[in-house]
C-alpha cells in the first residue's frame, strides 16, 4: 500500500514534505526560544500538527516506527490544544461582546500609563487580562491597595 501511495504521489515529493515538516518544527522551536511566539499561542499548535502531519506523510515512503509514534503523539495532543484555544477565544469574544465597556482602546489608556509604554506594548498578547495588568501596576504603585 505504501508503495502504491509513493508511486502515485512520488517518493521525492514525500521526502520533500518530510523535510518541510522538519523546517516547520525548527522554525517553531526557534520562535519559542527567541520569544517571538508564545507556547500558549494557537499558531504553535497548528504548526506542530501541520509539521507532524507532513513528517507522517513522508514516513509512508521511509517508515520508522519511533518517528511515526512521535508524530502521532504530536497530532493527538495538538488537536485538543487547538480546540481548547479556539473555545477560549470564542468565550473571550462573547464576554467582550456582553461587556463592551471592558474593552480598552488606544484612547482609553490611563494617564498613569502614558509615560510607561513598555507596560502596554504587549497588552494584546496572551496572558493576564488588561484589567488585571492595570490593577497589578496600580497595586505596585500603591501598596495599600489590594489586588484580586
Amino acid at each position: 500500500m505504501t508503495d502504491f501511495f509513493a508511486h502515485i504521489v512520488g517518493a521525492n515529493l514525500l521526502r520533500a514534505l518530510g523535510v518541510l515538516g522538519f523546517v516547520i518544527y525548527v522554525l517553531l522551536y526557534a520562535s519559542i526560544a527567541l520569544r517571538l511566539l508564545s507556547s500558549d499561542n494557537i499558531l504553535y499548535f497548528v504548526g506542530c500538527v501541520l509539521a507532524a502531519s507532513l513528517v507522517l506523510l513522508s514516513l509512508t515512503q521511509d517508515f520508522n516506527l519511533a518517528s511515526a509514534l512521535i508524530q502521532c503523539f504530536w497530532i493527538v495532543m495538538g488537536i485538543p490544544a487547538i480546540l481548547l484555544r479556539l473555545a477560549k477565544a470564542r468565550s473571550d469574544r462573547a464576554a467582550d461582546l456582553a461587556h463592551p465597556d471592558h474593552l480598552v482602546k488606544d484612547a482609553d489608556i490611563p494617564d498613569w500609563l502614558e509615560d510607561r509604554p513598555q507596560l502596554y506594548d504587549n497588552l494584546w498578547e496572551d496572558g493576564p487580562s488588561i484589567e488585571k495588568r492595570f490593577a497589578r501596576h496600580k497595586a505596585q504603585a500603591d501598596p495599600t491597595r489590594k489586588v484580586a
